[in-house]
């Protein structure tokens, strides 16, 4: 065997090596994609949980919540504080969804889902008082901008 004949044999090696190398990293990375997704996912129901448990923990939260969503003007002071602190909660989780479906870290499936309940809070007097007068500020801009566009398309639920 020729030194020519050797360096070819090196070749054929390094390119096998090559597409092996290249078939392992895909694999890696659909895994790490599932993985990815899976996250977002249990991010969005741990999410949803949380903001339900505050806003349900107690027979007053409850009362807050429906009372500052349907009748905000209603509310004393101290409970515009309170329900103000319990959507910024919700408010909150449905900006990091956001930007998980704009990652495509989020299904289309979960991400109809909390658009569907952000657009109740949103349509709501008082969510929608709350998120004008506050947490739009708060929010990321496109975030922010999405959220106004489902205000501007959408009617008031009825109490």
């Amino acid at each position: 065997m020729t030194i020519q004949d050797l360096g070819s044999l090196g070749e054929i090696i390094a390119a096998i090596a090559t597409v092996a190398t290249l078939g392992y990293l895909a694999i890696q990375i659909r895994q790490n994609t599932r993985a990815t997704h899976a996250a977002s996912i249990q991010d969005a129901g741990a999410g949803l949980v949380n903001a339900v448990s505050l806003m349900s923990q107690n027979p007053q939260n409850a009362d807050v919540i429906h009372r500052g969503l349907f009748s905000y003007d209603d509310l004393s002071e101290s409970e515009r504080t309170h329900f103000g602190f319990m959507i910024s909660v919700a408010y909150s989780h449905f900006d990091a969804m956001y930007w998980a479906q704009q990652s495509g870290t989020l299904p289309p499936e979960i991400w109809e889902r909390e658009q569907s309940l952000l657009r109740f809070y949103l349509s709501t007097p008082g969510g929608r008082r709350v998120w004008q007068a506050t947490l739009r500020g708060l929010a990321s801009r496109p975030f922010a901008q999405f959220a106004e566009s489902m205000i501007r398309t959408d009617d008031p639920p009825a109490a």
